[in-house]
C-alpha cells in the first residue's frame, strides 16, 4: 500500500481509473435494469456523480435543483401544473440564481466529484 505522501505511478493511476469506470459501469447497468428512465423536461441538475464509498469523502449537500416553476417563476410547482400568466423577467432571474448556485456547488465539489483515487 502507498503511503499518504507519495503519488501513483502512471500504472497504477491507469488501473485505478479503469476500475472505477468498471464500477459505474456496473452501477449504471444495474440500475437501469431497476428503474425504467423517465424524462423530465425540467431537470436543470446533471447527472450526479458518487465519490468513493471507501474514501470516507461524500459531498457536504446535495447539487442545488431547480426549486421554481419555468413558466411564472413563482415557488413550489412546476410548469406543468402552473395557472399563472408567464413572467419570462422572473424567470431568468430565478434561473441565474440558479446557475449561480450550482456553479458554486460544482467548484466545492469539483475533487469529490472527479477523483476516487485517494493516495
Amino acid at each position: 500500500k502507498l503511503k499518504a505522501d507519495t503519488h501513483p505511478n502512471f500504472s497504477e493511476l491507469l488501473l485505478c481509473l479503469r476500475t472505477e469506470e468498471d464500477r459505474r459501469a456496473v452501477k449504471i447497468n444495474r440500475m437501469s435494469s431497476i428503474v425504467k428512465p423517465t424524462l423530465h423536461m425540467q431537470s436543470v441538475s446533471e447527472v450526479s456523480r458518487y465519490c468513493d464509498p471507501n474514501a470516507g469523502q461524500t459531498a457536504s449537500k446535495s447539487q442545488t435543483k431547480a426549486w421554481f416553476c419555468f413558466k411564472c417563476g413563482e415557488n413550489d410547482h412546476i410548469a406543468s401544473q402552473c395557472k399563472n400568466p408567464p413572467n419570462k423577467s422572473l424567470v431568468d432571474e430565478k434561473y441565474k440564481e440558479l446557475k449561480a448556485r450550482q456553479d458554486e456547488w460544482k467548484a466545492n465539489n469539483w475533487a469529490l466529484m472527479h477523483c476516487n483515487c485517494h493516495y
